[in-house]
């Protein structure tokens, strides 16, 4: 059982930093093209 929901939780933990990484690589790419323009 305690395996289980530790291989779970490392899931949704990797899952979490993909998530902020995207989010942070879409706000990078915004503040970008309003420097260009």
């Amino acid at each position: 059982m305690e395996l289980i929901d530790r291989t779970k939780i490392k899931e949704i933990v990797t899952y979490l930093n993909y998530s902020l990484q995207q989010t942070r690589g879409y706000f990078l790419t915004l503040d970008h093209f309003k420097k260009l323009s």
